[in-house]
């Protein structure tokens, strides 16, 4: 492994995926995926398209068991 391999894999991003796991209502139990960084995380619907920005995952969690209304849980994906 190079330098820069090294480099990107002890800096790349956590992916989650925030799944609602009382979906059977639903078609796809995934929520949102969030990507968390060192000091932030960005939310992501399904689609790709940005619904928000926080501190951490977390923080994402409960936006989307609060406003969903929702049991939610993070399922790591990276």
């Amino acid at each position: 492994m190079t330098a820069i391999d090294e480099m990107v894999a002890a800096t790349a991003p956590t992916t989650f995926a925030v799944v609602d796991d009382d979906a059977e209502a639903r078609e796809a139990p995934i929520v949102a995926w969030v990507v968390a960084f060192e000091e932030r995380a960005q939310a992501l619907a399904p689609n790709g398209e940005l619904l928000l920005h926080t501190t951490d995952e977390h923080t994402a969690l409960a936006f989307f068991n609060r406003v969903d209304a929702m049991d939610g849980r993070l399922v790591r994906a990276r």
